[in-house]
């Protein structure tokens, strides 16, 4: 399997060396230059620091009087409505029972095209955790590769599972939450902390407790994409120094993880399981990305879907899964969402809140389709701290 792996992170190092020897001459020729201008340089880098101080400052105020309950007021209020008024995710909060099914999860998911829900006990209405679209991939695969000759199994009993049992299969989803009173400041240094094996993208919102025995119960769910969207509503904010830095002068691009479309879809489902990404590249005969394989599209799983698991992603995708109604292509159909390693951090935010994405998949050049790397927003919120 190890053959798939498509690692192309070599070739933007090799392009900049030049670029980057060029700007060290650069550098040393205005060196002797600035011996002669030195008080005019240094009244200037004064003024530039004491201006990019202040402009960093005004992103530094908007995150610690943000409350998270404000963050998830501004998602209501600017997410565009889904057309279906029965189905206005966002307006309250969607969770899963842990008495449901895996099936019914999963077609709650698919339905308010969410890679996530928490799970609430139906009894105590106690906040169990979290299950999103990587838990029930990982249940799939390990469930599939137990029982792949009990079609009976694959038929009947796969999906009907009971999801509070698969909550946190992953080990990807640690059950955390926090105060709506909490500042952005607090939220970003939880999604940012290394205390937590994998890096968390979403955390669960509770009341602010009125006493101290008060259990306190899930209001909402802030996530990665919560913020980066606050971001891009208020670019003035941002400093510039990052806001307008590239993702390759920002180190953000990192190697892609792909499979050929003629994997087989139990094989690829591993590589994405055993990455602990929700998505990876899908490769086709002449090296160029194609499409996305996301631990989202099996929310369109069905039973008769299991057959399709030994051939290839390209037929899984034509055959063994219906399209899932949300209004965004997914999977082959769908071009890959691509930048250059020039974008500034904005620009790539932009790109992920317009398309609904968590990932950038950087090429060459606009113009061609070779692609060598990707920017993910779990790396990227680092720089909005």
């Amino acid at each position: 399997m190890s053959e798939h792996h498509h690692h192309h992170g070599h070739h933007h190092d090799d392009k900049k060396r030049p670029r980057e020897e060029a700007h060290k001459a650069a550098g040393e020729v205005s060196g002797h230059k600035s011996e002669q201008h030195d008080g005019a340089a240094a009244k200037k880098t004064r003024t530039a620091e004491v201006s990019s101080a202040v402009e960093g400052s005004k992103w530094a105020q908007l995150t610690g009087s943000t409350t998270v309950g404000d963050l998830v007021h501004h998602r209501i209020t600017t997410r565009p409505r889904p057309t279906k008024p029965e189905e206005a995710r966002d307006q309250h909060l969607v969770a899963i029972e842990g008495d449901f099914t895996v099936g019914a999860a999963m077609g709650l998911l698919a339905r308010h095209d969410l890679l996530s829900a928490p799970v609430i006990d139906p009894r105590s209405r106690r906040f169990l955790g979290f299950v999103d679209v990587l838990d029930i991939t990982g249940y799939i695969l390990a469930s599939y590769s137990a029982h792949s000759d009990d079609t009976n199994f694959l038929k009947k009993e796969l999906l009907n599972e009971e999801v509070s049992h698969i909550l946190n299969f992953s080990r990807c989803d640690d059950r955390v939450v926090i105060e709506e009173s909490k500042t952005l400041k607090d939220l970003i240094h939880l999604f940012c902390a290394p205390r937590f094996k994998h890096r968390l993208h979403r955390v669960a919102v509770t009341a602010s407790p009125t006493s101290p025995d008060e259990a306190p119960s899930v209001t909402n769910v802030a996530s990665l994409s919560d913020v980066v969207a606050l971001a891009v509503s208020q670019p003035d904010l941002l400093p510039p120094e990052k806001a307008k830095a590239t993702v390759g002068a920002l180190k953000l691009v990192k190697p892609i993880i792909g499979v050929r479309m003629d994997s087989a879809v139990v094989d690829a489902l591993d590589i994405l399981f055993h990455n602990k990404v929700s998505g990876i590249a899908l490769i086709d005969h002449s090296g160029r990305v194609t499409g996305n394989l996301s631990a989202s599209d099996l929310r369109g799983l069905k039973p008769e879907s299991f057959k399709y698991f030994e051939g290839s992603v390209l037929q899984f995708f034509v055959k063994g899964l219906p399209r899932v109604a949300t209004g965004h292509e997914r999977g082959p159909g769908r071009a890959p969402v691509t930048c250059t390693a020039e974008a500034t951090l904005l620009e790539c935010m932009e790109l992920m809140v317009k398309e609904q994405i968590h990932r950038v998949y950087v090429v060459d050049n606009l113009d061609s389709l070779h692609i060598y790397g990707v920017v993910s927003m779990s790396d990227l919120i680092h720089h909005l701290k």
